[in-house]
């Protein structure tokens, strides 16, 4: 089998359908993409991994195009409080002022890669953030604030 399949028809059925018989198959991951929201929450429940359902995905899309500040755009896990975001590195940021060992970042945040000058890498301990990089981050939904503050630039700003 394939480590990974992905169902995209254009039909919902189709590509149901065709995961179940991927799994059979041997596929280790499937993704199915199905535009009836009703349907991805069925297909949750099946040995489908991941269902994308169209609208949703243009509706984060639109919602991260709305954001401000450091994020450049967030999704949800599923089925979790944690949030994946996408974050610009902002000169002058909490982030850049020591590495990433040092950094105070809150209890259960994880800086999992970084994309500098069109290079993305997984940061080592030692590593620092350079302004103008993105990180894309690990964050439970109860930080996602204190995560955003920290990568704003803190010139201009009163001591905290």
């Amino acid at each position: 089998g394939c480590d990974y399949f992905v169902a995209c028809t254009g039909h919902d059925e189709n590509n149901i359908i065709a995961s179940l018989e991927a799994k059979e198959l041997g596929a280790k991951s499937l993704l199915a993409i199905v535009g009836r929201p009703d349907y991805a929450s069925i297909v949750s429940r099946l040995v489908i991994d991941i269902a994308v359902c169209e609208r949703d995905a243009m509706a984060r899309q639109i919602l991260g195009l709305l954001t401000e500040g450091p994020v450049l755009s967030q999704m949800q896990m599923p089925s979790s409080d944690v949030y994946i975001l996408e974050l610009e590195v902002a000169a002058h940021s909490t982030v850049t002022q020591s590495s990433l060992a040092e950094l105070q970042m809150p209890t259960g945040v994880l800086i999992a890669a970084v994309l500098q000058e069109d290079f993305v890498r997984v940061p080592a301990a030692t590593d620092s953030l350079q302004p103008g990089s993105t990180a894309l981050v690990l964050c439970p939904s109860s930080q996602l604030s204190s995560v955003a503050d920290a990568f704003r630039s803190s010139e201009g700003k009163g001591a905290r």
